[in-house]
């Protein structure tokens, strides 16, 4: 007697596991490079590699956010490292993905589905599936203090961005940006700089050249 089982069951066995391994992730506990005092992780977290992740103090991180610190992957070894400054919000849905370093300064704010990866896949058309080729980094990011990244925008590898830097929503940071800079766009180019000295931001007829 044969016995089969419906491709639905099968599906709902499989969500299943899926919502079970998301939850053990979320509520298992983490130990840190380093968190601070007052900081809030909100539930349901992917937070993964948390051993080279550090957490500075008052930092609150929304729920649903994803932070991987990957020490591994496809039979390479890598060392990365996530720093996380004092008084930094972090909004839901956030992707942090590092295999070198990213680090967020003190008094950042980054709005909800924000992206920041210093990796990719290979993208070698002989080197069979994408997802089976190893991870590759153009470098570290980082995100200077006290400045604001907007909603869904995304940060590539390799970007520096000087303290008091604003990213407009659904930008694509591509390259550096020096202090008291507001980038929109994909690519992002700049548009406005602070002027210390008059204490407001001024309209730019170009991009100025790096």
């Amino acid at each position: 007697m044969k016995f089969f089982i419906h491709d639905s069951i099968i599906q709902t066995l499989k969500e299943s596991v899926l919502f079970i391994r998301s939850w053990l992730i979320s509520y298992t506990p983490k130990r840190f490079a380093n968190r601070g005092r007052g900081s809030l992780i909100q539930i349901p977290h992917y937070i993964i590699g948390s051993k080279y992740i550090s957490i500075g103090n008052r930092v609150s991180i929304g729920s649903n956010s994803y932070i991987h610190a990957i020490d591994a992957y496809m039979d390479e070894a890598y060392n990365p490292k996530i720093v996380i400054g004092d008084d930094v919000y972090i909004g839901r849905d956030c992707y942090i993905n590092a295999i070198s370093t990213i680090e967020i300064q003190q008094g950042c704010v980054l709005s909800e589905g924000v992206y920041l990866a210093d990796e990719g896949h290979g993208l070698d058309p002989s080197a069979g599936l994408i997802m089976r080729q190893k991870l590759t980094s153009k470098g570290p990011i980082f995100i200077g203090s006290h400045s604001f990244i907007g909603l869904r925008a995304c940060i590539l590898p390799g970007v520096v961005l000087g303290h008091h830097c604003v990213v407009g929503a659904g930008a694509v940071v591509t390259k550096n940006f020096p202090p008291y800079s507001i980038l929109v766009g994909n690519p992002a180019r700049l548009i406005k700089r602070y002027n210390l000295v008059h204490e407001i931001w001024e309209n730019l007829d170009h991009e100025p050249m790096d």
